[in-house]
């Protein structure tokens, strides 16, 4: 059985800055007869807009098949089969020193 499996993660960053500088200046004068006024202003906006798009993918492949059971671990089950005993039904033997109808031990005196 081969089981394939893949999936994206994406991460959008947005970062966005503005700045307003702003300058103005008057001036008068006042010589005898004449009078001069001049004003001026001067404004400015900037705006930085910055965007960041991180993307990855990771591709996972699984292959499964039924193998062989390894010699060290088919020892042990060997050694366990070998060591249950089994008894059919009906054919119970009483267990020493284990009260029949509780299965508890009797305390010593």
């Amino acid at each position: 059985m081969t089981i394939d499996f893949e999936f994206q993660i994406r991460d959008v960053e947005t970062r966005e800055s503005t700045s307003v500088r702003k300058v103005s200046a008057e001036a008068k004068a006042n010589y005898w007869f004449f009078k001069v006024k001049v004003k001026g202003s001067y404004s400015n906006r900037t705006t930085n807009k910055r965007q960041t798009d991180r993307r990855t993918t990771l591709k996972i492949t699984v292959n499964a098949v039924q193998d062989e059971i390894p010699e060290g671990l088919g020892r042990v089950l060997d050694i366990l089969h070998e060591s249950v005993k089994v008894v059919p039904i009906g054919e119970a033997q009483p267990v020493p020193g284990v009260n029949p109808g509780t299965g508890v031990t009797p305390a010593s005196p």
